[in-house]
């Protein structure tokens, strides 16, 4: 074994502690950029009232707004509508309300409003003498008494802004209480409202200049000139710093050597010059060229004064032990501040400071900052381990180291092949000690067994064919359960069991197929969970496996993550570091990513380490640094490379230990972070959320273009959006010089959003399609300085559409009223009409019924008329037989007649008696005409019965009446005789030669006459047989009359009413 043992000297020692007790110091963290912006030349810083800095940069010809993480740039484009009006800014002014001044070289003045992005521009105008004199503009100031003072190569004029026009002073040679020079650099208003003008170009190399006080009764100035004779003059006459402190110094800074204080009261100057024999006394550093000059002089949050130099760095003065510090080359680079000039400097007031340089480089300074020390004695450190209060075992990639508390001396093993007994790597992963008090120590090629009573090692590899030793090399950690077995993970070759009673391995290998084995062969982390379980972090995304020790079986967690790291808190909560955050074991013994309230997405961030403090805070090794959460697991801070800490890589952090005197130790990249947690001090949230922008859709508004908003959006609280308006987006900023920019950003739409969403600095809030109603946009920022939220929230009320306000349903009320009443006049007449309909539905039943029964009366009648036809007929067949009878009778007897003559005829014919044929042809020839009349007569009777008995048609015809009655008179006759043999009566017509044919149904016109006749021979015949009376000489007589004659009716007599 190769041991080399060496003590460090006392004084590595009180360097060393001393380097733990320095945990506050002064860090300059260089400002490179954000959000696609590359700083370049800043030379002039101010701040708005709403907290953002603004910066002028020569360089990219821009001023840009910053808020500590995101910036905005505003730039001259000529081609639009809004920008600045020139590119070479050179001084800067924020006030209220938004509104920024800008000076520029060459370039005339601008005012701009950032609120409403309005700009105005002055200019000098040659035909205007009250236009702005010079348009290299230097300085500006806005004084108590409300006047805006404006520095430039013409001297120095007052604005009224009212009427845009300048009032100027400038150099008269031939008044000595004009200004003393034109070119004016710097403009200061004292504490008791006095205006100091510094005039002076640096690079002109002459003596031209002066500080100058203005005397506001006579506008006139008294002037403080260099005066070779005189020591308590100025050095130089080229002013460019003036300041006075909180104790009321008055400083001056000029050219060269120019580093005074001046007692107004007297007009005495005290140089402060430069001594090498004491160069840590109050002056300037040692000047390097011609132009070198001082720059600026302020006071920070300390009271303590920093001057700056064009060419020597920057100086910072305590006026308690009256000692300076120089930073910057030849003086302090450890800082961070690796510079020669310091251009401008801005105090935030809250021990923040900013600096800028010749070289366009912006630096932002932290004088509360906490400064983690990293430590260098030993290098590149991966492991810690504390075993008592006198010793503390270190291993790194350069060996083992053992430290004495006490002396700080060092102890360190490396490997050295010629000694088997040696340290089997000088990569060391793990240091762990066992119940029995054995240290162990878990190496890149093997497991190492300390052994203290030879001061060397046992080692333990792989051996080939022995199944019962260790069956991995690369071994990672070790862990020791309640029956004293120990625990070995190891990197790829999965994990051992050890019987230290047996000194033999048990191996657990990885098995794809079982879903009981280790899910894995990377067993980086081991934690005993209690007697039966044990808690391994796998590497390569395994997840986590919780192995049942009385079995082997393996239950498996989280898979897809590397589990870094496996701690139980004070209060027995389980804790997992792993690729994706911060996890804890909730009360189902499940394992979660941690959540509350206050951290509703958790810690994201990769943790590779955890450790308890005194105060009960874990503090985990992230990949974004090293991270503070409180008791309470509600809180949290960050420290990163604004704290010392370096940039991450994968070792970064990588672990984590806690001593006996609760001092924390955390692996670095080239060595280790120790500090004390109680040595740390926290501000106070001084961020501000400020809403920056609003958008419809994808058009970005401000309050002038939409009535949404009543006052720009920084200082609104509400917003009113129509109904068609609800796809919006809000900007934000987070106006926080102290946290970076790995801040957590939480938002939420109130009444629409069910949970908090992430956010990230610069994006913009947007959303789609909100329904009408009242909601309240919230966003939150972690702080992660001092672990406080702040928070800033924005009423949205989206108006109903016009259709669903209190007065469209006041219209919608009346006009439902109307319409109801309509609808209940309808559905009163759509009742009354369906009764109607009802009603119409019986009738016309009833209507059919009575039609159906119409129809069958009157097919009834018909029948009955058809009978009644067939009865009159049957009652005439006597009458019809006798009247057809006396036709056929002449027939036939002519006919017998004829067939005599017929017979004469022949016989004539044969004796040629020609005078006898024609007179018997003669004869024959009138009985053919009785035969022919006599048939038409019986033809006429068999059709006119066939008339009567047929059914009626309803057609009317021309009808000889005299016919029908002498027809049907005959036939009433006969018929009566042929039934009664006692009927006497006899008839008579007396018919109307001239009656023309009427046009009537003939039939109908027939039944009618047959009644009349008939009732006439019933009449007859029965008063004939009467008792009564004695009426034996009454001769019954039936008299038919025709007669034409016109009805006297509505229509009057004449031959018109003739029917």
């Amino acid at each position: 074994m190769k041991k080399s043992t060496f003590l460090l000297s006392l004084l590595f020692f009180l360097l060393t502690s001393l380097a733990y007790t320095q945990t506050k110091s002064i860090r300059f963290s260089l400002i490179r950029g954000s959000t696609g912006i590359s700083l370049g030349k800043i030379n002039a810083i101010t701040q708005d009232d709403r907290g953002f800095l603004w910066l002028s940069d020569q360089t990219n010809r821009c001023i840009i707004r910053y808020d500590g993480s995101r910036m905005k740039k505003y730039a001259y484009d000529p081609n639009a509508e809004f920008s600045l009006k020139g590119f070479y800014p050179e001084v800067l002014l924020a006030e209220e309300n938004g509104i920024i001044w800008i000076g520029y070289y060459g370039q005339g003045l601008d005012r701009l409003d950032t609120k409403t992005n309005e700009i105005i521009h002055w200019e000098n105008d040659s035909e205007d003498p009250n236009s702005l004199p010079d348009n290299s503009v230097t300085a500006l100031l806005r004084d108590r008494s409300g006047n805006l003072w404006v520095g430039h190569y013409g001297g120095v004029s007052i604005l009224n802004e009212m009427t845009g026009k300048f009032k100027t002073y400038s150099h008269n040679p031939e008044d000595d209480e004009s200004l003393s020079h034109d070119m004016v650099r710097s403009i200061y208003e004292d504490k008791q409202g006095a205006i100091w003008i510094g005039c002076g170009f640096p690079w002109n190399f002459d003596d031209s200049g002066g500080l100058n006080r203005f005397n506001g009764e006579s506008e006139s100035f008294t002037r403080f000139m260099h005066d070779p004779a005189d020591p308590h003059s100025i050095t130089h006459n080229a002013v460019r710093a003036i300041f006075e402190d909180s104790q009321g110094n008055f400083w001056v800074g000029s050219l060269g050597d120019g580093l005074h204080t001046l007692d107004r009261k007297t007009g005495k100057f005290t140089r402060h010059q430069y001594d090498p024999q004491n160069p840590r006394a109050l002056s300037r550093t040692p000047i390097n060229n011609q132009a070198d000059h001082i720059t600026f002089i302020t006071e920070d949050s300390e009271n303590q004064i920093w001057i700056g130099t064009e060419d020597n760095g920057l100086i910072r003065y305590d006026p308690v032990s009256k000692t300076t510090k120089h930073f910057g080359i030849g003086g302090d680079v450890s800082s961070g501040f690796n510079e020669r000039s310091a251009w401008a400097m801005f105090s935030l007031g809250n021990g923040l400071l900013y600096c800028t340089t010749q070289t366009a480089r912006l630096y932002k300074i932290d004088l509360n900052n906490y400064v983690i020390p990293e430590q260098g004695d030993i290098p590149a450190v991966q492991t810690f381990f504390q075993p008592d209060e006198n010793e503390m075992w270190i291993g790194g990639w350069f060996g083992l180291y053992v430290k004495d508390l006490s002396s700080g001396a060092l102890r360190v093993f490396n490997e050295d092949d010629t000694d088997p007994n040696s340290l089997s790597s000088n990569i060391v992963y793990e240091v762990f000690q066992d119940s029995r008090g054995t240290m162990w120590i878990s190496t890149f090629q093997g497991l190492n067994k300390y052994l203290p009573e030879t001061d060397n090692f046992k080692v333990y590899r792989p051996e080939k064919g022995n199944p019962e030793s260790l069956q991995s090399i690369d071994i990672a950690t070790v862990r020791e359960d309640s029956s004293g077995m120990l625990w070995i993970g190891s990197f790829g070759g999965g994990l051992s069991r050890y019987d230290p009673s047996t000194d033999k391995f048990i191996y657990y290998p990885s098995i794809p197929s079982d879903q009981s084995a280790l899910s894995g062969d990377g067993c980086v982390e081991l934690f005993v969970e209690d007697k039966d379980h044990l808690l391994i972090g796998m590497w390569g995304n395994d997840g986590l496996n919780r192995m049942q020790i009385s079995t082997g079986r393996v239950e498996r967690f989280l898979p897809g993550l590397t589990i870094w790291a496996i701690y139980r808190d004070s209060r027995n909560k389980i804790w997992l570091g792993t690729t994706n955050g911060l996890y804890h074991q909730n009360a189902l013994g499940d394992f979660e990513i941690y959540r509350n309230q206050q951290l509703s997405q958790g810690i994201t961030s990769a943790i590779r380490s955890i450790v308890e403090d005194e105060f009960q805070n874990l503090w985990l090794g992230s990949s974004i640094g090293l991270i503070r959460l409180n008791g309470d697991r509600n809180q949290m801070i960050l420290f990163d490379q604004d704290n010392g800490l370096q940039p991450d890589n994968q070792g970064h952090l990588a672990n984590g230990h806690r001593d006996h005197e609760g001092r924390l130790y955390f692996v670095a990249n080239t060595g280790y972070y120790s500090f004390q947690p109680s040595e740390f001090h926290y501000m106070g949230s001084e961020a501000e959320m400020i809403f920056t922008e609003f958008w419809l859709g994808d058009q970005a508004l401000n309050f002038m273009d939409h009535d949404a908003l009543d006052r720009p959006i920084q200082d609104a609280s509400e917003i009113a959006l129509a109904h068609n308006e609800n796809v919006f987006g809000i900007g934000f900023s987070k106006v926080d010089f102290r946290s970076t920019e790995n801040a957590m950003i939480q938002y939420m739409l109130e009444n629409y959003d069910i949970n908090w969403r992430d956010a990230f600095l610069g994006e913009r809030l947007n959303y789609f399609n909100v329904p009408p109603g009242a909601y309240t946009l919230r966003v939150k920022a972690l702080n992660t300085s001092n672990g406080e939220w702040t928070e800033n929230s924005l009423a949205i009320n989206i108006a109903k559409p016009w259709w669903v306000t209190w007065w469209a349903y006041c219209i919608y009320t009346a006009v439902l009223a109307f319409l109801g009443w309509r609808v209940h006049l309808f559905q009163k007449a759509r009742v009354i009409r369906a009764e109607k309909e009802k009603n119409r539905a019986k009738e016309l039943e009833q209507a059919k019924e009575m039609e159906k029964a119409y129809a069958e009366l009157k097919n009834t009648q018909v029948q009955l008329i058809h009978a009644e036809k067939m009865a009159s007929l049957g009652e005439l067949t006597a009458g019809i037989a006798h009247e057809i009878q006396n036709p056929l009778n002449f027939v036939n007897n002519f006919s017998e007649l004829n067939r005599e003559l017929i017979d004469e005829l022949n016989q004539e014919i044969k004796e040629g008696n020609l005078g006898e044929i024609e007179k018997i042809a003669s004869d024959l020839s009138q009985n053919e005409m009785k035969i022919t009349e006599h048939g038409k007569r019986a033809e006429m009777i068999v059709k006119s019965m066939l008339l009567h008995s047929r059914s009626n048609t309803g057609e009317k015809k021309l009808t000889d009446i005299n016919a029908l009655c002498d027809e049907y008179l005959r036939l009433a006759y006969h018929g009566f005789r042929a039934k009664d043999k006692s009927f006497n009566a006899s008839y008579k017509l007396d018919l109307d030669p001239d009656l023309p044919k009427v046009n009537v149904v003939p039939q109908d016109m027939g039944r009618v006459l047959l009644n009349l006749i008939n009732n006439a021979f019933h009449a007859c015949t029965e008063r004939s047989r009467s008792k009564v009376n004695n009426l034996s000489d009454f001769k019954p007589l039936v008299s038919v009359t025709t007669q034409l004659y016109p009805p006297l009716g509505g229509r009057g007599a004449g031959t018109q009413g003739v029917e």
